[in-house]
C-alpha cells in the first residue's frame, strides 16, 4: 500500500499543495523555509494519532486546515481547526464506506513507532528496539545477570581455593601418632618397680645387720629374709622385663614431636580437603559460564534481526560487524530505510526529512532499495529546480518527478 495522492491545505507553512506520486523516490526539494519539511508532516500528521500532531498545525492566518491521502485501498483525512484543539479523522474504502474506528486502523498499518528511519537509528534506545524486534532483549538480560552472579561467586570460590592451597605444606609426610599416656604409665611402673628395689634392698641389708645381733629370733628373722628375697627375686625378674627407664623417658620426648607432626598431618589433609572442594565449586562454575556464554552466543546466531548483517557484539548490535554507532550518517539512513522496509510491510511509504547528507552514491541505493522491495520514499532534500516536486512558498512550484 502506497500514497497515490496528497493534498494538504493551510498546514503549518503550507498554502494549497497537491502531489501525485510518479514513482519509487518522491524528492521534496525547494529552498530552507519554503514548506518542504512541511509536506512530510503533513503525511505523518494524516496516519499518526493525536500525541504526534503539534497544537499549532494550521498555517498562520488560517481558521482551518485539511489533509487527505489516498492510499488506494483508503482514503484519509484528518481536518483541523484553530487552535489545534480539534481534530476530525475521517478513513473510508474504495466504496466510500466509513471505518467506526479510523485511527485503531491506521495504528496497524503504521506500526508501533514513526516510519522515519533517521527518528528510529537517532533512538536514545535504539539498540534495545532493535533487540527487542530481534526477540533478544529479555533473553540476553536474564542470562547477563546470571553469568555475572556466576563469575562472582566462581571469583571468591577460588580466592578461598588460593587461600587454602597457600597453607599446604607439600613436604609434609604422614607420621602415627604416639599414645603418651601409655607411655606415661609405663614409666609410672618401671619407677615404681625400681621404687620397691630400694626399698626391699635397704630392708635386706638392714635385716642382715640385725642377724648377728637378734640370735633369739634368728629363725623368725631368716625365714623373713628368705621371703623378702624371694619377693627381691620376683621384682628383680619383673626389672629385667621393663625396657630402661632413660630409654622411656627418651620416647616420651620424641612422642610429642611426632604428635606434632602427626597434627600438622592431619590439619594439612584438612587444607587439601578444603582446596580441592573449593576448586571443585570453582571449576563447575567455569563450566556453568561456558555454558551460559554458549547460549548467549547460539541465542545472537539464532537471533531474527530485520535486515541480513545485523548482529550483536559486545552489549551493542552491529552491522557488517560494525557497532551501529560507528556507521556513516548515511550509513545509519540507509540501515534504518532497510529496517523500517521489513517491519512495516503493509503501507509501504517511508518518510526522509532533512536527506541532504545522502550522497548521489546512497541517493543511487535509495533508488534500489525502493524499487526491489516495492517502496514509496519520501526524500526531503535542498536542491535545484530541476529535481523532485519543488516547494516554494507553501505551494508546488514545479513538478519534475
Amino acid at each position: 500500500m502506497k500514497i497515490i495522492k496528497l493534498i494538504a491545505n493551510n498546514i503549518k507553512k503550507l498554502k494549497a499543495v497537491e502531489i501525485t506520486p510518479k514513482g519509487d523516490v518522491v524528492v521534496i526539494t525547494g529552498k530552507n523555509g519554503q514548506g518542504k519539511t512541511n509536506v512530510l508532516e503533513s503525511i505523518w500528521y494524516a496516519l499518526a494519532g493525536s500525541n504526534d500532531i503539534p497544537t499549532e498545525p494550521i498555517r498562520k492566518g488560517e481558521e482551518k486546515g485539511e489533509i487527505e491521502l489516498d492510499l488506494g485501498e483508503y482514503i484519509v483525512t484528518r481536518k483541523f481547526t484553530k487552535g489545534g484543539e480539534n481534530t476530525y479523522l475521517e478513513v473510508k474504502n474504495k466504496d466510500g464506506a466509513k471505518f467506526p474506528s479510523p485511527q485503531a486502523l491506521l495504528d496497524k498499518l503504521i506500526g508501533d513507532v514513526s516510519f522515519n528511519p533517521i527518528d528510529l537509528m537517532k533512538a536514545g534506545n535504539r539498540d534495545e528496539m532493535l533487540l527487542d524486534i530481534a526477540g533478544l532483549s529479555g533473553k540476553l538480560e536474564a542470562l547477563d545477570k546470571e553469568r555475572q552472579e556466576k563469575y562472582s561467586q566462581r571469583t571468591f570460590e577460588n580466592r578461598e581455593a588460593k587461600r587454602f592451597e597457600a597453607q599446604i605444606d607439600k613436604g609434609l609426610e604422614k607420621v602415627e601418632s604416639v599414645n603418651v599416656r601409655e607411655l606415661l604409665e609405663e614409666i609410672s611402673d618401671v619407677k615404681e618397680i625400681q621404687h620397691m628395689i630400694e626399698i626391699l634392698e635397704t630392708k635386706a641389708n638392714s635385716i642382715e645387720e640385725h642377724i648377728n645381733a637378734i640370735l633369739n629370733e634368728l629363725e623368725k628373722e631368716k625365714k623373713e629374709l628368705e621371703g623378702t628375697k624371694e619377693d627381691l627375686n620376683t621384682f628383680y625378674k619383673n626389672a629385667e622385663k621393663c625396657p630402661p627407664l632413660k630409654e622411656l623417658r627418651a620416647k616420651l620426648n620424641e612422642a610429642e614431636e611426632t604428635n606434632r607432626k602427626a597434627r600438622d598431618y592431619e590439619q594439612n589433609e584438612k587444607v587439601k580437603n578444603l582446596y580441592k572442594k573449593r576448586k571443585e565449586v570453582a571449576d563447575n562454575l567455569t563450566k556453568e559460564i561456558e555454558n551460559i556464554d554458549k547460549q548467549k552466543k547460539e541465542l545472537i546466531e539464532n537471533a531474527k534481526f530485520p535486515v541480513a548483517g545485523m548482529g550483536y557484539r559486545d552489549g551493542k548490535v552491529t552491522f557488517n560487524d560494525i557497532p551501529l554507532d560507528q556507521l556513516s550518517k548515511s550509513e545509519e539512513v540507509l540501515l534504518g530505510i532497510q529496517i523500517q522496509m521489513e517491519l512495516y510491510p503493509k503501507l509501504k511509504v517511508i518518510l526522509i526529512p532533512d536527506a541532504s547528507l545522502l550522497d548521489s552514491e546512497s541517493m543511487s541505493t535509495l533508488e534500489k532499495l525502493a524499487k526491489d522491495k516495492d517502496y514509496q520514499l519520501w526524500v526531503e532534500r535542498v536542491e535545484d529546480e530541476k529535481v523532485g516536486v519543488l516547494i516554494e512558498d507553501g505551494t508546488v512550484k514545479a513538478d519534475n518527478q
